[in-house]
């Protein structure tokens, strides 16, 4: 494969020219919360990694239409044992925009 880019499977994602930064992405999608890459690595990589389908990724199978019973490590385990990074639970405080109250616009006056 020419470039970078990885191709996700149910239960795998194949990577190549990856930075961490599109990794966390790709976690945040199957994750369906958000995940921030913290590492300072710089660099892209290459890798394979294969994970099971549970309740951290549940949401992406239903999506797939896939059974969650699967003997593959989780896919905190499968990061830990097969790439050396580790996933924890942190907060991240974030500023956040709430639309709290919608109008439709009024015609445009003459100035």
């Amino acid at each position: 494969m020419i470039g970078c880019g990885y191709r996700p499977g149910l239960g795998t994602l194949d990577a190549h020219g990856v930075s961490v930064a599109t990794l966390a992405d790709f976690l945040s999608s199957i994750m369906g919360r958000p995940v921030a890459d913290k590492t300072g690595l710089p660099g892209r990589f290459d890798f394979h990694l294969e994970y099971g389908i549970d309740q951290a990724t549940a949401g992406f199978a239903a999506a797939s239409g896939s059974n969650p019973d699967d003997s593959r490590p989780t896919i905190f385990t499968a990061l830990q044992e097969q790439l050396g990074l580790q996933l924890k639970s942190d907060t991240d405080p974030r500023e956040h925009l709430v639309v709290d109250h919608g109008e439709r616009p009024s015609e445009n006056q003459p100035a």
